[in-house]
């Protein structure tokens, strides 16, 4: 077993405004504890009245995870569907800092029909959309190569592609994939990407148990036993939708009733994590006894800064330990 990590996705949202004014804060905080990456996505997202920058409204590569090139480490996650763009144009943009290494770029499906219609898009039938994914990987497997590469398919083509600059990575960066079907998705896992990523909510496949979690990953590994290829070459990597975390469980309930004075609905009382150190500690041994490696956790309030700490200091070393 790898050593176990966590990754912190700080959470935007309606709090925009606070994650701007907190940015420096979280960065400091962040890098004291022991901050893997940068996540940069490309969803559109309208906050209320207005919209984000023009910047923030390309789409294209849905997740990315960047360091300095002499960092060099893996920071897995995904976000949204990356059949709005042209795999080129999207890896093209993904690699376009010469002086960053992308670590992670991450692919799925899709889930959102309201952002699908901002960009003037009607969210296609699920089967689509997979058909449409592995159209999109198999340009990625080819345009890496080392001649140029034709595709013709019915979302995707291309003619004569390669990938130009080269990337740091060799022959591409790394890629994830989200979601947990096991017919398709994990299939896709085992033949094309380096990670999977999946978790409780049903945007990243409605796994809501350690015994679930195992279970898929048996699926992904008879899926790499099938396709030839080490079931231990595959980050298998788990996503927390939204996590808060407080000295005593006293605070941890006062958050709750402040982010959700109205109660949970029966999704969010899978997906809207609530506990101290050692609870937290404890929802993510159960996960690392079936099979989990990598930790993507997404914080909803870019001010709630206690729960950054008492991750980085009190959860994630102990979280780590845990592989051995």
């Amino acid at each position: 077993l790898r050593s176990v990590r966590v990754l912190v996705d700080i959470g935007i949202g309606d709090e925009e405004r606070a994650a701007r004014k907190h940015q420096h804060v979280h960065r400091r905080k962040q890098r004291r504890v022991g901050r893997k990456a940068d996540h940069v996505g490309d969803v559109l997202e309208v906050s209320r009245s207005r919209t984000r920058s023009a910047a923030d409204q390309r789409v294209g590569v849905t997740a990315v995870h960047q360091h300095r090139a002499d960092q060099g480490r893996m920071a897995p996650g995904s976000r949204a569907c990356d059949i709005r763009c042209h795999p080129l144009a999207a890896h093209q943009r993904a690699i376009a800092f010469p002086d960053l290494l992308v670590a992670l770029i991450g692919l799925g499906i899709g889930w959102n029909a309201p952002e699908f219609a901002r960009l003037g898009m009607t969210l296609p039938p699920v089967p689509q959309r997979q058909h449409a994914l592995e159209e999109y990987l198999h340009i990625l497997a080819g345009v890496y190569g080392d001649h140029p590469f034709t595709y013709t398919g019915e979302t995707f083509s291309t003619s004569d592609a390669v990938i130009y600059p080269r990337p740091l990575q060799q022959p591409r960066p790394p890629l994830v994939i989200a979601g947990a079907g096991q017919k398709v998705t994990l299939r896709q896992v085992a033949q094309f990407a380096d990670a999977c990523n999946f978790g409780a909510s049903a945007n990243t496949g409605a796994i809501r148990s350690a015994d679930d979690v195992a279970q898929r990953f048996q699926v992904l590994k008879r899926h790499c036993d099938d396709a030839g290829r080490p079931y231990d070459e595959i980050l298998r990597t788990h996503f927390t939708s939204w996590l808060f975390v407080a000295e005593t469980e006293r605070d941890a309930m006062a958050k709750k009733a402040k982010y959700f004075p109205n109660g949970l609905t029966e999704e969010q009382e899978y997906t809207r994590i609530f506990g101290t150190p050692d609870q937290i500690v404890a929802y993510c041994a159960e996960l690392v006894d079936a099979g989990v490696q990598y930790f993507v956790m997404q914080t909803q309030d870019a001010s709630d800064l206690e729960s950054i700490e008492l991750l980085g200091r009190e959860v994630a070393p102990r979280v780590r330990s845990l592989a051995s």
